[in-house]
């Protein structure tokens, strides 16, 4: 097994249509459409990408793409230096219209097709699109004031897996971290049946981002954010609660409408909407 992976420094999952996105992009949402589609992936650590945990993992099989016209040669020489069990990553670091970003992914598969084609090789190829940071933000900025917190869609990510011979969609919604790619692409490289049984498992209940003044904690069903305002006190603290994912920009804060799940939270460490029909107060 060989594995191409592709990431992009900032690609939101809701531009892409396989996640909502209402603006059509060829490439991608026929490749949507033969892949497993992972619904929920968030950036673990913002100041540690996706490309930093991959670079450690695929060693010299390693690209950074500028420029458009740089990617065939780029691919080329990723699948010459190709052998079975091997993973090649290319980063595609370049900020771009979602015509150029289509362009670039088709780009890529149409070279990494040509040259496997021309190797002559029998391995089959496993195929991933991910990114570093969902919408676009300003990176020195977060670096700067690594306190700050960052909207959802900053941090939602896609992750779209096409295993060898697949030919339909499947939707994965169990919420993951971006730092289990690399577990992904381990399982991928042991066989179909490791990388089906990851695919398959359960997913974490809640995942969370804490710093020195905010936490933000987050559920299939809801996101709580705790913030303080340059003040360590824990009576100074501000609290917003949104259902999700319904209100993906985070518009309607709610926490006033549950008090209990808020205290249960602070109690237990666990987020829990009340079932339908139960006393949210």
């Amino acid at each position: 097994m060989r594995t191409l992976v592709i990431v992009y420094q900032h690609l939101a999952a809701s531009d892409l249509g396989a996640y909502g996105g209402a603006q059509p992009l060829t490439t991608f949402d026929e490749f949507a459409s033969r892949s497993d589609v992972y619904d929920w992936v968030y950036v673990a650590d913002r100041t540690q990408p996706v490309t930093h945990e991959l670079k450690q993992s695929c060693g010299n099989s390693f690209r950074e793409v500028s420029a458009i016209e740089e990617i065939p040669e780029s691919v080329s020489e990723l699948a010459s230096e190709a052998a079975d069990g091997s993973t090649l990553f290319l980063n595609l670091s370049s900020e771009t219209s979602p015509e150029q970003l289509d362009q670039s992914f088709a780009s890529a598969l149409d070279a990494w097709k040509t040259a496997t084609r021309d190797s002559d090789s029998d391995t089959p190829s496993t195929i991933i699109v991910t990114a570093n940071l969902g919408a676009h933000i300003d990176v020195d900025t977060l670096d700067a004031h690594p306190e700050r917190s960052v909207a959802e869609a900053a941090a939602h990510i896609p992750l779209i897996i096409q295993p060898p011979g697949q030919n339909v969609s499947r939707r994965r919604t169990k919420l993951l971290t971006s730092d289990l790619i690399v577990e992904a692409l381990k399982v991928i490289s042991e066989s179909a049946a490791s990388y089906q049984n990851f695919r398959d498992s359960e997913g974490a209940m809640q995942i969370s981002y804490q710093s020195r003044s905010m936490l933000a904690v987050r559920t299939e069903h809801a996101l709580l954010i705790r913030s303080r305002d340059g003040d360590d006190s824990d009576d100074d603290h501000f609290l917003s609660l949104y259902l999700k994912p319904e209100d993906f920009w985070e518009v309607l804060d709610v926490a006033s409408q549950y008090p209990v799940v808020v205290d249960h939270f602070f109690e237990t460490g666990e987020l829990t909407l009340p079932q339908q029909g139960d006393d949210a107060s």
